[in-house]
């Protein structure tokens, strides 16, 4: 349903050449429209966004390692 979506902004030949390409093909017009800034474009955004959710995952496991590792030692 997405892929419709972003299909639905081009001409006919081009949805018909997005839906041909490949993960190889798409990386080799990429590097050659915007070299290897175009490949890592979008790149801070994504870091920033994946940062606090990272951040909150692993804070979790600490907690519910701690929490575990009490019991543990308690029920011994």
């Amino acid at each position: 349903m997405f892929s419709n979506m972003i299909l639905f902004a081009f001409s006919q030949k081009d949805r018909e050449r997005a839906l041909k390409m490949t993960t190889r093909t798409t990386l080799i017009e990429i590097w050659r429209d915007g070299g290897l800034r175009g490949l890592f474009t979008g790149v801070g955004p994504r870091v920033g966004r994946a940062g606090p959710s990272v951040g909150i995952v692993v804070s979790f496991y600490e907690v519910v390692k701690h929490a575990l590792h009490r019991r543990q030692k308690t029920s011994s």
